[in-house]
This record gives structure tokens, sequence and C-alpha cells, in this order.
């Protein structure tokens, strides 16, 4: 039997709306981010580390909860025509680059979106 249907469509529903208007609970927008991959261009290390020229591919509209270190990195690989990842390094909004290590990485990555800051470059090293 399932149950579900007719609780959300029975009473339990109307007592949730009104709870949340007794409580003015505010319901926070979730924060779409765009991810871009920058691939085809060259490190420079002179006089600062920047990558120079290259293509980019990017995600639009991405639920930050849904990114995960291994769609990074398979994104570099399947579509982008990398052997494989050695590093996979983000620019923060600092203009600074810092590698990523494992989805520990991406949720501190992740840590950061707001409303300010929603678009996040990523770069790797290719391992060969």
């Amino acid at each position: 039997m399932n149950v579900a249907p007719s609780i959300l469509a029975g009473s339990l529903l109307p007592t949730f709306l009104s709870v949340v208007k007794a409580f003015k609970v505010k319901v926070i927008n979730m924060v779409e981010v765009t991810i871009y991959f920058h691939h085809g261009g060259e490190w420079i290390t002179n006089p600062e580390p920047h990558y120079d020229r290259g293509c980019v591919t990017y995600w639009k509209g991405y639920d930050p909860d849904l990114i995960s270190f291994i769609d990074l990195v398979n994104e570099y690989i399947n579509k982008l025509g990398f052997v494989g990842v050695q590093e996979l390094i983000v620019l923060a909004s600092t203009g600074k680059y810092f590698e990523i290590i494992g989805d520990e990485g991406v949720r501190t990555l992740t840590s950061f979106i707001s409303i300010e800051y929603k678009s996040i470059h990523l770069f790797a090293t290719e391992d060969c």
C-alpha cells in the first residue's frame, strides 16, 4: 500500500504549509553555477602562473550539490580527449590557482558558492 500520495494530498500538506507561514520560514533559492572547463592551452609560469589561450567548454545552470570529483575528471577524459587527469585545478576569485583533491576538495569549493560567486573555472593537467 502506497501511503505517501494520500498523506501529501490529505491533511499533512495543509498543516505543513500553515507551519511554514506561522514561522515565516524563508525558502532559500538554489544558486546554480556555470562550470567552465579550460583546455587546449598551455601553462605559463613566468612571471605569474596562468593559463594561456586554449578553448572553453561549460556546463551552465548546474546544481552545486551534484558536482562530484569523478564527473569533473570524466568531462576532461570522455569529452575533451584527455588520456587522464593528473591534477584538477580551480581558479579562485582571488586570481590564485588551487588543486582540487577528491570529493572533499569539491565540497570545499562548493562551500564558497554564492550569488556573487557562481562561476567555477577549472583547468587540468594531463596524465601522459
